[in-house]
Protein backbone atom coordinates (compact mmCIF):
# COMPACT_ATOMS: atom_id res chain seq x y z
CA UNK A 1 0.00 0.00 0.00
CA UNK A 2 2.64 2.00 0.87
CA UNK A 3 4.15 1.38 -2.78
CA UNK A 4 1.66 1.93 -4.13
CA UNK A 5 0.64 5.70 -2.75
CA UNK A 6 4.56 6.30 -3.14
CA UNK A 7 3.92 5.54 -6.82
CA UNK A 8 0.93 7.44 -7.35
CA UNK A 9 2.42 10.71 -5.86
CA UNK A 10 5.82 9.95 -8.13
CA UNK A 11 3.06 9.63 -11.32
CA UNK A 12 1.01 13.07 -10.29
CA UNK A 13 4.33 14.62 -9.73
CA UNK A 14 5.67 14.30 -12.71
CA UNK A 15 2.29 14.63 -14.47
CA UNK A 16 2.10 18.30 -12.57
CA UNK A 17 5.70 18.46 -13.38
CA UNK A 18 5.38 18.35 -17.66
CA UNK A 19 2.01 20.79 -17.25
CA UNK A 20 4.99 23.74 -17.45
CA UNK A 21 7.63 23.94 -20.21
CA UNK A 22 10.14 26.90 -20.98
CA UNK A 23 9.25 28.62 -24.42
CA UNK A 24 12.25 27.28 -27.26
CA UNK A 25 10.09 30.10 -29.31
CA UNK A 26 7.26 31.13 -30.98
CA UNK A 27 6.42 31.25 -34.66
CA UNK A 28 2.79 32.73 -36.00
CA UNK A 29 2.31 31.12 -39.04
CA UNK A 30 0.01 32.00 -42.61
CA UNK A 31 0.14 35.31 -41.72
CA UNK A 32 0.54 37.29 -44.54
CA UNK A 33 -0.52 40.82 -44.02
CA UNK A 34 0.76 41.68 -40.45
CA UNK A 35 3.77 41.34 -39.22
CA UNK A 36 4.76 37.51 -37.82
CA UNK A 37 7.25 39.01 -35.59
CA UNK A 38 4.76 41.56 -34.36
CA UNK A 39 2.38 39.35 -33.97
CA UNK A 40 4.49 36.52 -31.87
CA UNK A 41 5.54 39.61 -29.99
CA UNK A 42 1.30 40.16 -29.08
CA UNK A 43 1.33 36.82 -27.53
CA UNK A 44 3.18 38.07 -24.70
CA UNK A 45 5.32 35.09 -24.45
CA UNK A 46 8.75 34.88 -24.16
CA UNK A 47 11.80 32.70 -25.28
CA UNK A 48 13.16 31.37 -22.22
CA UNK A 49 10.33 32.02 -19.83
CA UNK A 50 8.47 28.86 -17.99
CA UNK A 51 4.82 28.70 -19.01
CA UNK A 52 2.01 26.40 -18.62
CA UNK A 53 -0.26 25.51 -21.22
CA UNK A 54 -3.20 27.83 -19.97
CA UNK A 55 -0.66 30.54 -20.41
CA UNK A 56 0.03 29.58 -24.16
CA UNK A 57 -3.48 29.16 -24.54
CA UNK A 58 -4.46 32.85 -22.66
CA UNK A 59 -1.91 34.34 -24.83
CA UNK A 60 -3.54 33.15 -28.43
CA UNK A 61 -6.78 33.97 -26.59
CA UNK A 62 -5.31 37.62 -26.59
CA UNK A 63 -4.38 37.69 -30.61
CA UNK A 64 -7.89 36.57 -31.43
CA UNK A 65 -8.51 40.14 -29.79
CA UNK A 66 -7.10 42.04 -32.30
CA UNK A 67 -8.12 43.33 -35.31
CA UNK A 68 -5.86 41.85 -37.36
CA UNK A 69 -6.70 38.23 -36.39
CA UNK A 70 -9.71 35.90 -37.23
CA UNK A 71 -8.80 32.86 -35.71
CA UNK A 72 -5.72 31.36 -34.04
CA UNK A 73 -5.40 27.76 -33.72
CA UNK A 74 -2.24 26.24 -30.83
CA UNK A 75 0.68 23.56 -31.48
CA UNK A 76 3.24 22.78 -29.47
CA UNK A 77 6.27 21.25 -30.91
CA UNK A 78 9.61 19.75 -29.69
CA UNK A 79 12.30 22.46 -28.81
CA UNK A 80 15.87 22.21 -27.96
CA UNK A 81 15.91 19.98 -25.26
CA UNK A 82 12.86 18.11 -22.98
CA UNK A 83 12.06 21.09 -21.22
CA UNK A 84 11.53 23.40 -23.79
CA UNK A 85 8.47 23.94 -26.55
CA UNK A 86 8.20 25.58 -29.49
CA UNK A 87 4.99 27.18 -29.47
CA UNK A 88 3.48 27.26 -32.81
CA UNK A 89 0.05 29.65 -33.47
CA UNK A 90 -1.73 29.37 -36.98
CA UNK A 91 -3.67 32.60 -37.23
CA UNK A 92 -6.54 33.28 -39.87
CA UNK A 93 -6.44 37.14 -40.77
CA UNK A 94 -8.63 39.44 -41.42
CA UNK A 95 -9.17 41.16 -44.41
CA UNK A 96 -7.20 44.26 -44.33
CA UNK A 97 -10.75 46.34 -44.99
CA UNK A 98 -12.89 45.33 -42.29
CA UNK A 99 -16.61 46.63 -41.74
CA UNK A 100 -18.72 46.50 -38.58
CA UNK A 101 -22.84 46.59 -37.93
CA UNK A 102 -24.29 46.82 -35.09
CA UNK A 103 -27.80 47.76 -34.10
CA UNK A 104 -31.45 46.63 -33.07
CA UNK A 105 -34.43 47.74 -33.10
CA UNK A 106 -36.26 48.60 -29.60
CA UNK A 107 -40.26 48.76 -28.55
CA UNK A 108 -40.62 50.61 -25.56
CA UNK A 109 -43.57 50.01 -23.69
CA UNK A 110 -44.76 53.52 -21.59
CA UNK A 111 -41.47 55.19 -22.55
CA UNK A 112 -39.72 57.88 -20.55
CA UNK A 113 -38.57 60.20 -22.97
CA UNK A 114 -35.50 62.09 -20.60
CA UNK A 115 -33.85 58.83 -19.90
CA UNK A 116 -32.37 56.91 -22.92
CA UNK A 117 -32.76 53.06 -22.03
CA UNK A 118 -30.74 51.56 -25.04
CA UNK A 119 -27.37 51.55 -24.93
CA UNK A 120 -24.41 49.40 -26.62
CA UNK A 121 -22.42 46.42 -24.99
CA UNK A 122 -19.85 48.04 -23.02
CA UNK A 123 -18.15 44.65 -23.34
CA UNK A 124 -18.13 45.16 -26.90
CA UNK A 125 -14.91 45.83 -28.76
CA UNK A 126 -16.93 48.76 -30.46
CA UNK A 127 -18.85 49.66 -27.52
CA UNK A 128 -20.58 52.37 -29.06
CA UNK A 129 -20.14 51.59 -32.70
CA UNK A 130 -23.49 51.13 -34.73
CA UNK A 131 -20.88 50.76 -38.18
CA UNK A 132 -17.78 51.35 -39.26
CA UNK A 133 -14.75 50.45 -41.63
CA UNK A 134 -11.10 49.77 -40.33
CA UNK A 135 -8.04 49.64 -42.42
CA UNK A 136 -4.92 47.24 -41.05
CA UNK A 137 -1.86 48.22 -41.56
CA UNK A 138 0.92 45.61 -41.12
CA UNK A 139 3.21 46.93 -38.67
CA UNK A 140 0.51 47.23 -35.62
CA UNK A 141 -1.62 50.16 -36.87
CA UNK A 142 -5.09 50.62 -37.27
CA UNK A 143 -7.39 53.64 -39.22
CA UNK A 144 -11.05 53.40 -38.81
CA UNK A 145 -14.09 55.81 -39.87
CA UNK A 146 -17.59 55.12 -38.34
CA UNK A 147 -20.60 56.24 -36.70
CA UNK A 148 -20.93 56.13 -32.97
CA UNK A 149 -24.01 55.88 -31.30
CA UNK A 150 -22.80 56.78 -27.33
CA UNK A 151 -25.10 55.84 -24.87
CA UNK A 152 -25.41 55.88 -20.79
CA UNK A 153 -27.74 55.27 -18.16
CA UNK A 154 -26.52 58.07 -16.03
CA UNK A 155 -28.57 61.10 -16.24
CA UNK A 156 -25.70 63.85 -15.99
CA UNK A 157 -24.51 62.62 -19.41
CA UNK A 158 -25.60 63.37 -23.20
CA UNK A 159 -26.52 60.98 -24.92
CA UNK A 160 -26.08 61.35 -28.79
CA UNK A 161 -24.59 60.05 -31.90
CA UNK A 162 -21.06 61.44 -33.79
CA UNK A 163 -19.06 60.85 -37.19
CA UNK A 164 -16.01 59.43 -35.48
CA UNK A 165 -12.28 58.90 -37.71
CA UNK A 166 -9.44 57.55 -35.48
CA UNK A 167 -6.08 55.62 -35.32
CA UNK A 168 -4.67 53.45 -33.27
CA UNK A 169 -0.91 51.94 -32.67
CA UNK A 170 0.26 49.05 -31.21
CA UNK A 171 3.51 48.38 -30.14
CA UNK A 172 4.19 51.68 -29.23
CA UNK A 173 8.13 52.59 -29.24
CA UNK A 174 8.49 48.78 -29.35
CA UNK A 175 6.63 48.14 -26.25
CA UNK A 176 3.21 46.77 -24.77
CA UNK A 177 1.76 50.22 -25.09
CA UNK A 178 -0.66 50.34 -27.41
CA UNK A 179 -2.98 54.23 -28.22
CA UNK A 180 -5.77 55.66 -29.93
CA UNK A 181 -6.54 58.97 -31.13
CA UNK A 182 -10.31 59.86 -31.92
CA UNK A 183 -12.56 63.12 -33.28
CA UNK A 184 -15.84 63.11 -33.24
CA UNK A 185 -18.58 65.51 -34.32
CA UNK A 186 -21.67 65.16 -33.43
CA UNK A 187 -24.17 64.73 -35.24
CA UNK A 188 -26.78 67.45 -34.12
CA UNK A 189 -23.56 69.94 -34.08
CA UNK A 190 -22.33 69.54 -37.22
CA UNK A 191 -23.21 73.32 -38.48
CA UNK A 192 -21.61 74.38 -35.30
CA UNK A 193 -18.27 72.20 -36.41
CA UNK A 194 -17.28 71.13 -33.18
CA UNK A 195 -15.15 68.22 -33.13
CA UNK A 196 -14.30 65.87 -30.09
CA UNK A 197 -10.65 64.35 -29.41
CA UNK A 198 -10.59 61.25 -27.21
CA UNK A 199 -7.00 59.71 -26.53
CA UNK A 200 -7.01 56.38 -25.26
CA UNK A 201 -3.49 54.88 -24.11
CA UNK A 202 -3.41 51.39 -22.19
CA UNK A 203 -0.95 48.28 -21.72
CA UNK A 204 -1.92 44.63 -20.82
CA UNK A 205 -0.59 43.38 -17.97
CA UNK A 206 -0.70 39.96 -18.85
CA UNK A 207 -2.68 37.86 -21.88
CA UNK A 208 -6.29 38.42 -19.88
CA UNK A 209 -5.68 41.64 -18.40
CA UNK A 210 -5.31 45.59 -19.47
CA UNK A 211 -5.25 48.69 -17.77
CA UNK A 212 -6.16 52.09 -19.93
CA UNK A 213 -6.44 55.86 -19.32
CA UNK A 214 -8.75 57.80 -21.45
CA UNK A 215 -9.35 61.58 -21.79
CA UNK A 216 -12.62 63.01 -23.75
CA UNK A 217 -13.24 66.85 -24.42
CA UNK A 218 -16.77 67.15 -26.29
CA UNK A 219 -18.00 69.99 -27.56
CA UNK A 220 -21.63 70.39 -28.77
CA UNK A 221 -22.04 73.96 -28.82
CA UNK A 222 -19.75 76.76 -28.23
CA UNK A 223 -21.07 80.46 -29.87
CA UNK A 224 -22.10 83.56 -29.15
CA UNK A 225 -26.00 84.97 -29.38
CA UNK A 226 -26.58 88.86 -29.52
CA UNK A 227 -29.47 90.28 -28.47
CA UNK A 228 -29.77 94.34 -28.84
CA UNK A 229 -26.82 95.17 -27.45
CA UNK A 230 -26.09 92.11 -25.26
CA UNK A 231 -23.74 89.50 -25.83
CA UNK A 232 -25.06 85.76 -24.69
CA UNK A 233 -22.59 83.17 -24.40
CA UNK A 234 -24.46 79.35 -25.47
CA UNK A 235 -22.08 76.54 -24.51
CA UNK A 236 -22.35 72.82 -23.75
CA UNK A 237 -19.10 70.39 -23.13
CA UNK A 238 -18.56 67.75 -20.99
CA UNK A 239 -15.28 66.20 -20.45
CA UNK A 240 -14.38 62.71 -18.86
CA UNK A 241 -10.95 61.44 -17.46
CA UNK A 242 -11.48 58.10 -16.86
CA UNK A 243 -8.93 54.73 -16.06
CA UNK A 244 -9.89 50.92 -15.80
CA UNK A 245 -9.24 47.76 -15.48
CA UNK A 246 -10.21 44.88 -17.79
CA UNK A 247 -9.86 40.85 -17.27
CA UNK A 248 -11.10 39.15 -20.15
CA UNK A 249 -10.62 35.63 -21.18
CA UNK A 250 -14.07 34.79 -23.39
CA UNK A 251 -13.38 33.11 -26.78
CA UNK A 252 -15.08 35.96 -28.70
CA UNK A 253 -15.39 39.42 -28.71
CA UNK A 254 -19.33 39.43 -30.08
CA UNK A 255 -20.05 36.36 -29.75
CA UNK A 256 -18.38 34.65 -27.09
CA UNK A 257 -19.52 30.83 -26.10
CA UNK A 258 -17.13 30.62 -22.58
CA UNK A 259 -14.87 32.28 -20.07
CA UNK A 260 -15.45 35.88 -18.34
CA UNK A 261 -15.22 39.74 -18.82
CA UNK A 262 -14.53 42.11 -15.61
CA UNK A 263 -14.27 45.49 -16.38
CA UNK A 264 -13.93 48.47 -13.49
CA UNK A 265 -13.72 51.62 -14.50
CA UNK A 266 -13.26 55.31 -12.26
CA UNK A 267 -14.04 58.40 -13.84
CA UNK A 268 -14.08 62.19 -13.46
CA UNK A 269 -16.49 64.07 -15.48
CA UNK A 270 -17.22 67.61 -15.41
CA UNK A 271 -19.96 69.46 -17.45
CA UNK A 272 -20.34 73.00 -18.57
CA UNK A 273 -23.53 74.72 -19.95
CA UNK A 274 -24.13 78.55 -20.53
CA UNK A 275 -27.32 79.98 -22.21
CA UNK A 276 -29.92 82.68 -21.69
CA UNK A 277 -33.17 82.94 -20.05
CA UNK A 278 -36.29 85.37 -20.91
CA UNK A 279 -38.96 86.59 -18.60
CA UNK A 280 -42.51 88.69 -18.93
CA UNK A 281 -43.39 90.93 -17.67
CA UNK A 282 -41.47 93.07 -18.80
CA UNK A 283 -38.85 91.03 -20.68
CA UNK A 284 -35.82 90.93 -19.96
CA UNK A 285 -32.70 88.47 -21.24
CA UNK A 286 -30.64 87.32 -18.24
CA UNK A 287 -27.66 84.37 -18.21
CA UNK A 288 -27.59 80.87 -17.39
CA UNK A 289 -24.34 79.19 -16.21
CA UNK A 290 -23.93 75.60 -15.04
CA UNK A 291 -21.27 73.67 -14.17
CA UNK A 292 -22.00 69.64 -12.67
CA UNK A 293 -18.63 67.52 -11.56
CA UNK A 294 -19.18 63.79 -10.74
CA UNK A 295 -17.11 61.31 -9.61
CA UNK A 296 -18.35 58.00 -11.24
CA UNK A 297 -17.46 54.21 -10.38
CA UNK A 298 -19.09 52.10 -13.47
CA UNK A 299 -18.88 47.99 -13.49
CA UNK A 300 -19.30 45.88 -16.25
CA UNK A 301 -18.86 41.46 -15.13
CA UNK A 302 -20.27 38.38 -17.03
CA UNK A 303 -19.49 34.89 -17.36
CA UNK A 304 -20.96 32.46 -20.44
CA UNK A 305 -20.32 28.73 -18.96
CA UNK A 306 -20.65 26.03 -22.48
CA UNK A 307 -23.49 23.74 -22.29
CA UNK A 308 -22.10 21.99 -25.32
CA UNK A 309 -19.62 22.65 -28.49
CA UNK A 310 -22.70 24.63 -29.54
CA UNK A 311 -24.59 26.09 -26.75
CA UNK A 312 -23.97 28.09 -23.25
CA UNK A 313 -25.52 30.07 -20.77
CA UNK A 314 -23.99 33.48 -19.57
CA UNK A 315 -25.23 36.21 -16.45
CA UNK A 316 -23.63 39.19 -15.27
CA UNK A 317 -24.00 42.33 -13.60
CA UNK A 318 -23.93 46.23 -15.02
CA UNK A 319 -23.72 49.20 -11.89
CA UNK A 320 -23.02 52.69 -12.24
CA UNK A 321 -22.79 54.83 -8.88
CA UNK A 322 -21.99 58.58 -9.08
CA UNK A 323 -21.37 61.48 -6.73
CA UNK A 324 -22.56 64.58 -8.44
CA UNK A 325 -21.37 68.65 -7.59
CA UNK A 326 -24.09 71.01 -9.20
CA UNK A 327 -23.30 74.49 -9.38
CA UNK A 328 -25.51 76.45 -10.93
CA UNK A 329 -25.92 80.22 -11.01
CA UNK A 330 -27.47 81.60 -7.87
CA UNK A 331 -30.22 83.90 -9.71
CA UNK A 332 -31.96 81.08 -11.27
CA UNK A 333 -31.80 77.68 -8.96
CA UNK A 334 -30.22 76.70 -5.41
CA UNK A 335 -26.69 76.63 -5.89
CA UNK A 336 -23.93 73.88 -4.92
CA UNK A 337 -26.47 71.05 -4.83
CA UNK A 338 -24.93 67.46 -4.14
CA UNK A 339 -27.25 64.40 -5.74
CA UNK A 340 -26.32 60.61 -6.11
CA UNK A 341 -26.93 58.64 -9.39
CA UNK A 342 -27.06 54.88 -9.57
CA UNK A 343 -28.00 52.06 -11.66
CA UNK A 344 -28.15 47.92 -11.40
CA UNK A 345 -28.72 45.53 -13.20
CA UNK A 346 -28.85 41.73 -13.82
CA UNK A 347 -28.46 39.93 -16.93
CA UNK A 348 -28.44 36.67 -18.12
CA UNK A 349 -28.99 34.89 -21.44
CA UNK A 350 -28.50 31.56 -23.95
CA UNK A 351 -26.11 31.72 -27.14
CA UNK A 352 -26.51 28.85 -29.37
CA UNK A 353 -24.53 28.24 -32.73
CA UNK A 354 -26.52 27.90 -36.16
CA UNK A 355 -25.57 27.37 -39.71
CA UNK A 356 -25.00 31.56 -40.25
CA UNK A 357 -23.38 32.31 -37.23
CA UNK A 358 -24.57 32.82 -33.43
CA UNK A 359 -28.45 33.64 -32.03
CA UNK A 360 -28.40 34.96 -28.33
CA UNK A 361 -31.41 35.25 -26.08
CA UNK A 362 -30.59 37.77 -23.14
CA UNK A 363 -33.08 39.34 -20.45
CA UNK A 364 -32.14 42.24 -18.22
CA UNK A 365 -33.94 43.44 -14.51
CA UNK A 366 -32.78 47.33 -14.10
CA UNK A 367 -33.18 46.77 -10.13
CA UNK A 368 -32.74 50.09 -9.28
CA UNK A 369 -32.48 53.61 -11.81
CA UNK A 370 -32.38 55.77 -8.97
CA UNK A 371 -31.12 59.78 -8.34
CA UNK A 372 -32.11 61.86 -5.42
CA UNK A 373 -31.95 64.79 -7.84
CA UNK A 374 -35.33 66.65 -7.07
CA UNK A 375 -35.25 67.40 -11.38
CA UNK A 376 -35.26 63.28 -12.29
CA UNK A 377 -38.61 62.38 -12.03
CA UNK A 378 -39.23 59.46 -8.80
CA UNK A 379 -40.84 57.31 -11.62
CA UNK A 380 -37.45 56.19 -12.84
CA UNK A 381 -36.82 54.53 -9.50
CA UNK A 382 -39.24 51.87 -10.26
CA UNK A 383 -37.32 48.65 -12.19
CA UNK A 384 -37.48 47.88 -15.89
CA UNK A 385 -37.23 44.82 -17.85
CA UNK A 386 -35.60 44.01 -20.74
CA UNK A 387 -35.33 40.79 -23.55
CA UNK A 388 -33.75 40.94 -26.26
CA UNK A 389 -32.97 38.51 -29.29
CA UNK A 390 -29.40 38.79 -31.11
CA UNK A 391 -27.80 37.62 -34.14
CA UNK A 392 -24.04 37.99 -34.36
CA UNK A 393 -22.01 36.46 -38.01
CA UNK A 394 -18.54 37.09 -37.93
CA UNK A 395 -16.17 36.25 -41.34
CA UNK A 396 -13.11 37.47 -42.03
CA UNK A 397 -13.90 40.53 -43.27
CA UNK A 398 -17.00 42.05 -41.60
CA UNK A 399 -18.63 41.57 -38.48
CA UNK A 400 -22.44 41.88 -37.66
CA UNK A 401 -24.92 41.80 -34.88
CA UNK A 402 -28.26 42.67 -35.17
CA UNK A 403 -30.92 42.13 -32.86
CA UNK A 404 -34.32 43.53 -31.37
CA UNK A 405 -35.41 44.30 -27.99
CA UNK A 406 -38.45 45.47 -25.94
CA UNK A 407 -38.65 47.35 -22.63
CA UNK A 408 -40.64 47.66 -20.19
Amino acid sequence: MILRAVLIISIASSVFAQERFVVDRVEVRNAHRADPQYLAAETLLHEGTEVSEEDVRAAVRRLTRLPFVFAASLALEPGSNERRRVVVITVTENRRFWFLGDGRFTEFHEPIDLLDYDYPDPSAEWKHAAGGVRWLFGDGGVAHFGMTVLRNRHPIRKNYSAWELGYTRHRLFGTRLFATAIARSPVDSLEEKTFTPEVIVGMPLNADQTVTLELEDTSFRDDRFRIGTETFDRLQKERNIAASWTLDTRNDTYAPMSGAYVRVEPSLWMGDRASFSSARPPLQFQRVAQHIDARVLDLTAERHWPLSDVSSVSAGLLGGWADVRDRQNPRTAASNATWRSTFEVLQGGYARKIRWGHLHFEGRAVLRQASDDARVPEGFTDPSYEASVLWAWRIPRATLRLGVTWQQ
